[in-house]
């Protein structure tokens, strides 16, 4: 779990990713595990069964795409293949008027890896729409 936990999610590992792997170690033994098991495995086969990026056109409302260049975990290549970068600008293409911002340095939680550049961008986009 820590393994995946950190290669996958998190580029800067500190006292905070430790504190949630050890949150996540201590569910894996209560009765409830099973069915939070069950529900993330439904839900990446619903990512699988269901693409939306067809129906990304449908946004009409403000949206801010915010992705850490060294993302791990996106691009992923049962979902996506490709790059990061292409697939974050895929998406900005697919929803028109919207932002993209790509942090560097920065992991899929962009906001644990680079809360600084990421509050900025969010106050940016927020200022600005």
């Amino acid at each position: 779990m820590r393994a995946n936990f950190t290669m996958l999610a998190f580029n800067h590992y500190d006292e905070g990713v430790e504190r949630l792997i050890q949150e996540r170690v201590r569910m894996s033994s209560t009765p409830e595990f099973k069915g939070t098991s069950v529900a993330v495995s439904r839900c990446v086969a619903g990512m699988v069964d269901y693409p939306v990026a067809s129906r990304l056109g449908e946004i009409q409302t403000p949206a801010l795409i915010i992705f850490g260049e060294d993302d791990h975990m996106i691009p992923n290549p049962i979902f996506h293949g490709g790059r990061t970068i292409a697939v974050a600008q895929a998406g900005q293409d697919g929803i028109p008027g919207s932002q993209l911002v790509l942090i560097p340095k920065a992991g899929h939680t962009v906001h644990h890896d680079a809360p600084d550049a990421f509050n900025a961008a969010v106050l940016e986009f927020l200022e600005s729409t």
